[in-house]
């Protein structure tokens, strides 16, 4: 029973309202702002979007005991490449830190995309 002189059906002063039943009949509900995607510029207009084409990048080498020969020693390494660098070009010089490593056995993996392909720029996957 509600409490004194509140009328059937509400919930008291401070508690949430009860969650409505599910109506499949209901047309869709747009997703919440929080879970809207961001799109992907161009790689012009990304470029474009940058107050410097020369950004830098902070690679997180792993930290594995078996790759010792290649530095793999945990560390970070910075470079600062142009927005218009292929994945290819960065891996290459990043090969000149790893001891020479072969670029082929080498993968970037960004923290919000899948692995980066060599003949992309940083601008189309508008990274930077």
């Amino acid at each position: 029973m509600p409490p004194t002189g509140m009328p059937p059906g509400m919930p008291p002063q401070g508690m949430p309202p009860p969650p409505q039943p599910f109506d499949p009949t209901a047309p869709p509900q747009p997703p919440p702002a929080e879970a809207a995607v961001d799109e992907i510029l161009s790689e012009e207009d990304f470029a474009a979007s940058l107050e410097s084409p020369i950004i830098a990048l902070e690679i997180a080498i792993p930290h594995d005991p078996d790759s010792m020969a290649w530095n793999f020693y945990g560390q970070t390494v910075s470079l600062k490449v142009d927005v218009m660098t292929k994945v290819k070009a960065i891996k290459e010089e990043l090969s000149g830190h790893l001891n020479k490593i072969a670029i082929n056995k080498l993968q970037l993996k960004h923290s919000t995309q899948s692995f980066l392909k060599d003949n992309m720029t940083l601008a189309k996957l508008n990274l930077g």
